[in-house]
């Protein structure tokens, strides 16, 4: 039977007696109970609260807290049993006030050893007392508990005050100490954390090792009676004291307030044990207190607290308050929380930040960023905010603000990686993740990782403008883009502008882009202009500038580390990968410097400028010196270059080492042998010093010239080019990697997955069959090294350059002028760059990189070639094959021939797909030219989404006879291709030409062209057409109209309304001339846009506009921004128009633009192969592909010339003949704007696999029209 032991106190006595089952029964129970009249005795002594604990021989236990008015019912099993008591006074500050502070004041403890429970009746006595509670050696078996709250562990660390201070400091804010009652016997484990002993509350500040005050109270560790728990640390009971510490990671009073974002329990089951292995983690101090240094990882953090806490919280990150040295950041939202809300705080991320989807475009439209065309995922830190009227956060393109929000704080990124961070825009500057550091602000050990920010002036990756502190940060695969105009400036892989406080030190950007049309562009940095600091910074990817319109001479800068510097400090820095510009001053590491230093750096940069501008300024680690000298120590240029000599060489001034300028100094500036073949007049080209001896360690010793002075900083493996020690080691610094290709064959390799690596330029020529992979870039030396004559194999190139083959035929005209002969395997993901084909002699043919292609070259781009010969002339592939195709690239260079010219290839009978094409260049000879095309010189198989960006010239005496922006004849198939708005051709009028067009010269009979865009600025001449000599079939094809033209605001006198109708006057001096011809007009207003509104009627200098339902203000030029378009006439010749038809025929002079375009007849009486009645003078015809038709009254309103190219994506979806065209809509309103954002996240930022279902065209409002979905 059960018995009940009644607690009897007598003086500080309790009395336990118990009677349980037979002896000898039966495991019998045992109850406690304590007695009610007892309470006032036992109160003032357990005031802090009391536990006892029971244990027997098996090893069963117990713990329960005494409440006096309650009575203690147990379960206890027959065993022999030892039972222990602690009871706490409360009294912290020893008045005899007993002030209720939980496990705080004096104790009193007690204990019974061997109670043999056994069915006999047992009294067990506990005699509570002070004297319990002290060793035998007289030390007190009791500490105050101090908890510390450490970023990381402390195992292993130095001195423990050193230690978890500000950045060391944890995620705790506040802690508290919980005594855990707990029954585990009779196969039971019941743990009751919330009826446990609790002690006050710990307040934590993170400047100091002497915190953990108790809130309320003095400081808890100065005397024994202090209002800190004391826990028992020694004797048998400390053993069975299960205590609890629990953090709590946003609140200072232990979840009162700010109990959001949760808390962490460390659990100390079997007490507070003082071993050796905790010695790390529970220190005995001295003072009679046991220090706890609590760490948790960052996985339990973001496990533990609330990712995202509600509204009222006091912030909404995963820990952190006014004590904490640190917030943390657990989500990709929690990043765009802080905005210019949170300024004040440093913050910590705890994990990789994935920000795909963060912000969903299509389910939460309010997330998009005003004027932002895709979206964005995430917000800047300093917020996004227009300074200005009313309205300005929504009107595009958005003010410049009046200030930017700096952040003057810690931003740690714990090591951990931004994945998938976009902000597309193109009307903010100061754009990055943080839109400015101030003087103190400092970003740090940080990934970011697929990656794309865009703006106008300012703009970085990691920030838009630096005063502060950028340091141990990598980013990879991400895109940085300007999209403003020629004058954007600032734009840089880490950091847009700089300031003199600056300091940029351990950044790498590798397998990365940028993208501006302005100037100031710089792989790490784009402007500084009042000093600051870059050390140990690293660029490999491709930097592209290119210009729509004059840049002013002189003032466009881009460099392979910095774009413009003044007093600047520069050390320890590499500079890898390309340089695309149409900029006319480059450096490998810097474009412009002034008064400033770079030590210990070097550059492999290909460097290649087309600009039209004829004086250059480029140099392989300086393009210009400034006024002020610049000092350059332990230097070298390892890289090529490639550009346009323009039409006076001698004011191009290329150097080596450095351009122009004023000549720097300092001592061991080297240059590979061979890169300098020919002096452009550079104002240094350095010491020249030969490839085996670049090769050789030699060169980093001290012992040996050439040398380096400060060598320690350098490494080198023989045969690879020395490296700086900061640098990531590298493949090719294995010695067996840079073993012949025959050697390494012999170990085994050249399968698939054990592929032959290629790391020097002997390797690469000796490449064959079998499987290999590029890791370095690769250096020709100006054709010392060549390529294979034949490539069986399959090479991934992994980005990497294959560069500086400087090719010009002088000997004999029947010479194969290519880097690789004949390619029958797979080119992949590489690059050809800075390569010369050129023959001196007219009847050479065959020039390119590629002779010809039967195989697949897939995401090769050819950038910076120059070719020229007679016949079969191209930039990339002179002949692509049948079995041939050529996609996912880029081709960019000069180009000269005669017969069967193109950019892409010469002659063209397999397949060409998304690939994007720029031919620069000016031919003056010789005088008759055939079959120049920007993508293909004849295509006989099927061209399908390609862009062409081109700008050519034929100078006087040049005659050319079917030439077009993609080919000069199509005989197969031409599909979705886009000839943007910047290309643009001038043809010599004091020459004749024939076939010249926009799409294809000649269209032959049995060929079709689908879907093809042009919106170049057609050259002003005569017979210029979309396809200029049709046979074959044409559909949905549009382009725009040459000779539309805008007026000025102040060009029109008056603007006013007349009910439905605006009337508008023009000068009387434009008016008879310009007025008969007007054909839309604009009209912006209080954020909409009226566009492309038919003129109703117009006569003298006066014209009148039928106005929308919708547009309700007045026409009041000083409200509204009016645009009017008119189309110009030529002498004699309506244009565009059919000029002549023949009978009988499909005409030749296909009209400019084609399927919609409304044209006027200017032959009359002309029959039709279609029936159609005799046409007369001024009659709309189009061509719908197979025959011409007269124009009805609802194509008549859907005429389709240069306006309709600012239609809206809806206006575009809804014309005639579209259902095939595949085009999403740009706009995030749109229904299908999601396939966008989906293509977007899988192939620009995931890097994914093109996907299946992928749009071929995109559109958006105020773009010019559809453009080409691959090339987004």
């Amino acid at each position: 039977m059960n018995k009940t032991i009644i607690l009897i106190i007598l003086g500080l006595s309790f009395f336990l007696g118990a009677c349980s089952g037979k002896k000898g029964k039966t495991g019998a129970a045992f109850s406690l109970k304590i007695s009610s009249a007892l309470d006032a005795s036992i109160a003032p002594h357990a005031s802090g609260g009391g536990m006892i604990f029971g244990i027997s021989s098996k090893g069963e236990r117990f713990s329960h807290r005494v409440i006096p008015s309650q009575d203690m019912v147990l379960e206890l099993p027959n065993d022999n049993w030892n039972f222990f008591g602690i009871l706490w006074d409360g009294d912290i500050n020893g008045d005899g006030n007993y002030d209720g502070v939980d496990m705080a004041g004096q104790t009193r403890c007690a204990k019974s050893i061997g109670n043999l429970l056994d069915g006999s009746d047992v009294d067990v006595v506990l005699n509570f007392n002070q004297a319990n509670c002290v060793t035998s050696a007289g030390s007190s078996l009791f500490k105050s508990i101090r908890p510390v709250s450490c970023k990381d562990s402390v195992a292993n660390k130095g001195s423990i005050s050193e230690i978890c201070i500000d950045e060391q400091s944890g995620y705790f804010s506040s802690y508290q100490v919980i005594a855990v009652p707990y029954d585990k016997m009779n196969n039971l484990n019941s743990v009751r954390f919330d009826n446990g002993l609790k002690s006050a509350c710990y307040s934590i500040a993170h400047n100091t090792m002497n915190t953990g005050s108790v809130v309320g109270y003095a400081d808890a560790f100065t005397a024994n009676t202090a209002s800190g728990a004391k826990i028992p640390v020694d004797g048998e009971a400390s053993k069975l004291f299960h205590l609890v510490v629990r953090g709590f990671y946003a609140s200072e009073d232990c979840g009162v307030t700010g109990s959001e974002q949760g808390y962490h329990d460390f659990n100390y089951e079997n007490g507070l044990l003082m071993g050796a292995a905790q010695t790390k983690t529970v220190v005995d101090d001295p003072s009679n207190t046991v220090v706890l240094f609590n760490s948790v990882t960052a996985l339990e953090v973001c496990r533990d607290s609330r990712n995202l806490a509600p509204a009222s919280a006091t912030h909404p990150f995963a820990f952190g308050s006014a004590n904490s040295f640190y917030h943390g950041l657990c989500t990709a939202r929690q990043f765009s929380e802080i905005r210019e809300n949170f300024l004040t705080n440093n913050f910590l991320v705890m994990r990789d930040l994935n920000f795909k989807n963060t912000f969903n475009p299509v389910a939460s439209g309010s997330n998009i960023l005003p004027c932002s065309s895709l979206g964005n995922s995430f917000i800047p830190v300093g917020g996004l905010t227009v300074e200005g009227g009313a309205g300005d956060e929504v009107n595009c393109p958005l003010p410049t603000p009046l200030s930017i929000n700096q952040y003057n704080k810690v931003f740690n990124g714990n090591g951990y990686a931004f994945i998938n961070a976009y902000l597309e825009s193109e009307d903010f500057s100061n754009v990055g993740l943080f839109r400015k550091l101030g003087p103190s602000g400092v970003v740090k050990n940080l990934k970011v990782v697929r990656s794309s920010v865009e703006g106008i002036n300012a703009v970085g990756m990691i920030a838009g403008e630096s005063l502060g502190t950028i340091e141990n940060v990598i980013i990879d695969n991400s895109t940085v883009k300007a999209r403003g105009d020629e004058t954007s400036y600032g734009l840089g892989g880490v950091v847009g502008v700089i300031g003199a406080s600056a300091a940029i030190t351990n950044v790498q950007v590798i397998n990365s882009r940028l993208d501006s049309r302005g100037t100031q562009v710089g792989g790490i940095v784009g402007q500084a202009n009042a000093g600051g600091s870059v050390s140990k910074a690293y660029f490999n990817g491709l930097i592209e500038t290119y210009s729509e319109g004059s840049v002013t001479p002189y003032s466009a800068y881009v460099g392979g580390i910095v774009g413009y510097g003044e007093s600047m400090i520069i050390d320890q820095v590499v500079s890898e990968g390309r340089i695309n510009s149409s900029q006319n001053k480059i450096g490998g590491i810097v474009a412009y410097l002034n008064a400033s230093t770079i030590s210990n750096s070097y550059s492999t940069m290909m460097i290649g400028s087309f600009t039209s501008d004829s004086a250059k300024y480029i140099g392989g680690i300086v393009g210009f010196g400034g006024a002020s000298a610049i000092t350059l120590n332990n230097v070298y240029f390892a890289g090529s270059f490639s550009f346009d000599i323009g039409p006076t060489p001698t004011s191009n001034v290329v150097g080596y080492i450095q351009g122009g300028g004023a000549a720097p100094t300092g001592v061991k500036q080297y240059v590979v042998d061979g890169v300098a073949g020919v002096d452009y007049g550079g104002v240094f080209n350095g010491t020249p010093v030969s490839e085996s001896d670049f090769r050789s360690k030699n060169f980093t010793t001290i012992t040996a010239p050439p040398s380096f002075t400060d060598y320690t900083l350098w490494r080198q493996t023989e045969g690879d080019y020395p490296r700086l020690g900061f640098e990531p080691l590298r493949a090719c610094e294995n010695v067996k990697n840079l073993a012949p290709v025959s050697t390494q064959a012999s170990y085994g390799r050249g399968g698939a997955s054990d592929p032959i690596v290629i790391c020097t330029p002997a390797q690469f020529a000796s490449m064959n069959a079998g499987s290999y992979v590029l890791k370095d870039n690769i250096n020709l030396l100006e054709g010392l090294y060549s390529g294979p004559a034949t490539f069986n194999g399959s090479l991934e190139g992994e980005g990497r350059v294959v560069h500086n083959y400087k090719k010009v035929e002088t000997t004999s005209p029947s010479l194969a002028n290519n880097l690789i002969g004949t390619n029958n395997g797979s080119l992949n993901n590489l690059v050809f760059a800075n390569l010369d084909f050129l023959s001196q002699f007219v009847a050479h043919s065959g020039t390119g990189v590629i002779g010809i292609n039967n195989g697949l070259i897939s995401g090769v781009d050819f950038t910076n070639i120059r070719s020229s010969g007679e016949n079969s002339v191209a930039l990339a592939v002179v002949k692509n094959e049948p079995t041939g195709t050529i996609r996912f690239g880029e081709v960019f260079g000069g180009l000269n021939g005669v017969n069967q010219v193109g950019g892409i290839t010469s002659f063209n009978s397999g397949r060409i797909e998304k690939m994007r094409v720029h031919v620069g260049g000016a031919q003056n000879s010789p005088s008759t030219i055939y079959d120049f095309g920007i993508v293909a010189g004849i295509n006989q198989g099927v061209i399908s989404e390609v862009v062409s960006d081109s700008r050519y010239q034929f100078l006087a005496g040049v005659s050319v006879n079917r030439f077009g922006f993609i080919a000069g004849t199509n005989n197969n198939t031409i599909q979705d291709v886009e000839v943007r708005s910047q290309t643009n051709s001038f043809f010599s009028l004091s020459d004749s030409h024939t076939d010249l067009a926009g799409i294809a010269g000649r269209n032959a009979s049995g060929a079709k062209i689908v879907r093809a865009i042009n919106k170049a600025l057609t050259p002003e001449i005569p017979n210029f057409r979309a396809i200029a000599n049709n046979l074959g079939q044409i559909s949905e094809s549009y382009y725009k109209n040459p000779r539309m033209k805008y007026l000025e605001n102040n060009q029109i006198i008056a603007g006013t309304r007349s009910g439905t109708q605006c009337i508008f006057t023009l000068d009387v001096a434009l008016g008879a001339t310009i007025v008969p011809h007007v054909t839309h007009i604009n009209i912006t207003n209080k954020n909409h846009v009226f566009g492309h509104l038919p003129v109703s009627s117009g006569s003298g200098s006066t014209f009148s506009v039928e106005l929308p339902d919708s547009y309700t203000d007045d026409c009041d030029l000083g409200t509204a921004n009016i645009e009017v378009g008119y189309v110009e006439l030529l002498t004699g010749q309506l244009y565009p128009n059919i000029a002549s038809l023949n009978s009988g025929t499909v005409p030749n002079g296909v009209p400019a633009l084609l399927d919609l375009y409304q044209t006027d007849v200017a032959v009359a009486s002309v029959s039709w192969l279609d029936g159609a009645p005799t046409l007369n003078v001024g009659d709309k015809v189009y061509y719908d592909g197979g025959a011409w038709k007269l124009v009805d009254q609802e194509m008549n309103n859907r005429e389709l010339d240069y306006n309709d190219f600012y239609r809206t994506p809806i206006e575009f979806e809804t014309m005639p003949y579209n259902d095939s065209w595949n085009l999403v809509h740009d706009d995030p309103g749109a229904s299908d704007f999601g396939r966008i954002v989906d293509f977007y996240l899988v192939t620009e930022l995931d890097g994914g696999a093109w996907p299946a279902n992928a749009p071929k065209w995109r559109m958006e409002p105020g773009r010019g029209g559809p453009e080409l979905m691959f090339d987004f």
